[in-house]
């Protein structure tokens, strides 16, 4: 969360003729509520559910550029499909920047606790050795340009290029 994947997935979408979907708003159309509503009427449980159908189902649409939520990779299963039919890229951004940016944000419900910055060094923490798996990594140290997003592009398809050698 607040890494920028939207941001950047947006760009690279736009930059690469391809449709953008978050698959965070996917769910809260799906749900017709909130993120917040579902973890709250539902549970984080149900919420990962529909994330990993979600994510799946926008795989299978072909050709686009997703923005998971930051926690989609914790089902096996999911990160495994992601890892086989798409090319899954981190958005590395410090710790610190992250911070600035979801700090004050009252719509992610991970961080509703008494020490949510306590919180985000945890899910941070636990989460990192998953997304090292990634094998492409886009270095966000603050608003993405478009220089940067065309730079990562040549990156991209220079990976492309050789997964088909």
């Amino acid at each position: 969360m607040g890494a920028g994947k939207t941001h950047i997935g947006r760009m690279l979408a736009q930059n690469l003729s391809l449709s953008f979907y978050d698959s965070d708003k996917v769910i809260e159309e799906k749900a017709a509520m909130s993120i917040p509503e579902i973890f709250t009427r539902f549970g984080e449980e149900k919420f990962r559910s529909s994330e990993s159908s979600t994510i799946k189902q926008l795989i299978e649409q072909g050709a686009s550029v997703i923005a998971t939520g930051g926690g989609a990779i914790l089902d096996e299963q999911s990160f495994s499909y992601m890892k086989d039919n798409a090319i899954v890229i981190w958005v590395r951004a410090p710790l610190d920047l992250i911070w600035e940016r979801v700090k004050t944000a009252t719509h992610r419900p991970l961080l509703q606790e008494e020490n949510p910055y306590q919180k985000l060094q945890d899910i941070y923490a636990a989460r990192e050795h998953l997304y090292q798996q990634a094998p492409l990594i886009f270095e966000n140290h603050g608003h993405a340009t478009q220089e940067e997003v065309k730079s990562f592009i040549n990156l991209l398809s220079a990976h492309i290029n050789e997964a088909n050698v």
